[in-house]
């Protein structure tokens, strides 16, 4: 089974934007670290980071349903 060119395209653009939205998350976790000095502060920023981190976990996997989506609507083209 070959990948159509296009679909490489769809395939770099999705993997991009979700390195870009974790890079991005990292850096406002980091600055946020920086700014507070805290046990109980802390704690809030790590809640805090758990939740982005499932945000961003749930983004994968729709962005994995779609893609599945996807390459099964392109195999199925004759």
């Amino acid at each position: 089974m070959e990948i159509p060119w296009f679909a490489w395209i769809a395939i770099v653009a999705i993997v991009c934007g979700v390195t870009v939205e974790i890079v991005k998350l990292a850096l406002r976790s980091r600055e946020k670290r920086a700014e507070l000095s805290g046990g109980s502060e802390l704690r809030g920023i790590l809640e805090q980071s758990n939740a982005s981190n499932q945000r961003v976990a749930e983004k994968l996997d729709g962005l994995e349903t779609r893609l599945a989506a996807m390459e099964k609507t392109l195999t199925d083209i004759p």
